[in-house]
């Protein structure tokens, strides 16, 4: 069961696999931006 799961996914090209790649990056790299503003926020309000 757990190979038919996986199989589709060898079908995705390179180009394909790149993009996906490219949009968790972006997207961990703006929630930790995000993150980072937050806990500055909170900080300064405390001080």
């Amino acid at each position: 069961m757990l190979f038919f799961g996986i199989f589709p996914y060898l079908f995705l090209s390179t180009v394909e696999i790149g993009q996906i790649a490219f949009i968790v990056t972006v997207v961990l790299i703006t929630v930790a931006v995000i993150i980072k503003i937050l806990k500055n926020r909170k900080i300064n309000r405390k001080s």
